[in-house]
Parts: C-alpha cells; structure tokens; sequence
C-alpha cells in the first residue's frame, strides 16, 4: 500500500500553481521490479513519471551491482544537469541513506534542492547524526522534514507556496 495521501501530494506537487512540475523515481530497486512498480502506481493513481531503477551487472566472476547510494546520486546529479534552471523537492524514508544522499548534493550545488521530505519508517526519535544533518542544511536554508504522515510533508507544501491551500 503506498501511504496515505500520497497519491494526491504527488498531483498537487505536479500540477502547482497552473506550472507542471516533473516528477522522477530514483529508486535502489532493480529494473526486475519495473513492471510491478509500473503496476502499483496505476493501481494507486500515482501519476506516469520516469523512474530510474538499477541494473546488476556482470563481472567475469560475479553479479556486482552498484550500492544504492552512488547510484541514487549519480541519477540527481544527471537531473540536475538535465534540468539546470530547476530547483527540487527531495522526498525519501529514513530506511536507507537518503537524507544524507540528499544533504551531500545539497551541499555540492547549492540552490538546486530547496526542501527534504524524509518519511519515518519507524517511529523513533531522530538519531544525533541525522539532527546534524538538519543544522547543516540549515545553514544553506534548507528544511529537512522527518514526517510521520504525508500530511505533515503537504501541510508545509502548503506553508511553502509549493501548493495551493
């Protein structure tokens, strides 16, 4: 199941204002999965977007395949050149290493991101690392919003002017 009111966020984010906004998936997960991800979002009404999946690899000895942090980087980094005039919203979970992926390439081109959205996979408190993070994005003017819900993420969408209210 996708969280609640994601679906929705998603379309308001996209269609802002009168602007279309485009929306990716970068994601860890390998294109084998492609077809039930294509599946899923149909289902759900998530919106046709781009998705950027990993693929394995072959070496003369054995499967390699890239760690999901270099490729998640590598895939924003070609957004960002891609799309230079334009500034992003990161979303991710606290699962992996997407806050600090997000705060890395925040910090290495400035302007290009403008808030964080990270969805608390479990509910626990913020670890001392991840509190450093947020004073580090701070510095730059950048939210980083740990969120429990998708309406805490849309409720500072809409704070933010990034929606309507």
């Amino acid at each position: 199941m996708p969280f609640e009111g994601v679906a929705d966020f998603y379309h308001e984010l996209q269609l802002s204002k009168g602007n279309f906004n485009p929306l990716f998936f970068v994601s860890g997960s390998i294109w084998n999965v492609f077809d039930l991800l294509k599946r899923f979002c149909l289902y759900h009404d998530i919106q046709k977007s781009p998705f950027f999946l990993r693929e394995f690899g072959l070496d003369s000895n054995f499967f390699i395949q890239r760690k999901t942090r270099i490729f998640k980087k590598e895939k924003i980094k070609h957004l960002f050149s891609f799309y230079p005039n334009l500034s992003f919203i990161c979303m991710g979970d606290s699962g992996q290493h997407d806050p600090e992926i997000y705060t890395e390439l925040a910090e290495k081109y400035p302007g290009r991101i403008k808030d964080i959205y990270i969805r608390k996979i479990k509910d626990k408190k913020i670890s001392k690392k991840r509190q450093a993070l947020k004073e580090r994005l701070k510095q730059q003017d950048i939210p980083i919003l740990f969120m429990k819900d998708t309406s805490e993420a849309m409720d500072h969408a809409r704070q933010n002017d990034y929606i309507s209210a």
